[in-house]
């Protein structure tokens, strides 16, 4: 007779900082020896998986939706079990985004790390955050995406920092401006902070991920 899936929802939060894209994972209180993971919880007939997975990030790890910029189902990935009797787990995956990291106190320890210098991890994490990068770099050649890893206003220095960060490309700065400008993604800021070290600050058209009208 079949079971029915164990279902689980992980979060992939990143974040930037100095030329490094860097994903949140978490550990235990009081492991030894410490072990990381993604954010993940159960789900249950109560509430939706999201509502599960934002009260976990919440309790577990104090992330709150004010300092999340932007977030993404990715997939669902299954798990064979491995007991005799098969309850295989279906586990479903969301991508976070976000400027400041503003970790209130939670049950967990959190640590952030370098996607090129991970920790040992499960499988499954290692292929889902394997998964939520190869994304961010796609979308980073035709949306709005890296704006979502700066605060709202940003230059166009920084901008070009994450885009290079996130494709793995060196863009030449005159050229990689000029398109951006041209893209009508982008407006200069109005408030008083929007010039910064004798560099303008922009901010996004539409607040919300836009398709650039041609990818970089």
């Amino acid at each position: 007779m079949n079971q029915i899936p164990r279902i689980t929802v992980k979060a992939v939060p990143f974040h930037y900082v100095e030329g490094q894209l860097l994903v949140a994972l978490v550990s235990r209180l009081h492991e030894k020896p410490q072990s990381w993971r993604l954010p993940e919880t159960d789900v249950y007939n109560v509430h939706t998986s999201l509502q599960y997975l934002e009260q976990m990030l919440r309790t577990k790890c104090g992330l709150t939706p004010r300092n999340v910029r932007y977030r993404e189902q990715l997939y669902t990935f299954e798990e064979p079990s491995p007991d005799i009797h098969p309850k295989n787990t279906l586990c479903l995956t969301y991508l976070y985004l976000s400027d400041e990291l503003v970790w209130h106190k939670g049950s967990d320890h959190i640590g952030l790390f370098p996607i090129h210098a991970l920790p040992p991890l499960s499988p499954l994490d290692t292929r889902i955050i394997h998964y939520a990068t190869e994304r961010l770099q796609a979308k980073a050649l035709y949306t709005t995406l890296p704006a979502f890893l700066l605060p709202t206003t940003f230059t166009l220095d920084r901008y070009q920092q994450v885009f290079e960060t996130l494709t793995g490309k060196t863009v030449d700065r005159r050229n990689f401006r000029k398109k951006l400008r041209t893209l009508g993604a982008i407006t200069p800021a109005t408030s008083n902070s929007s010039q910064q070290n004798g560099g303008t600050k922009y901010t996004l058209v539409d607040q919300q991920l836009s398709i650039l009208p041609k990818s970089f």
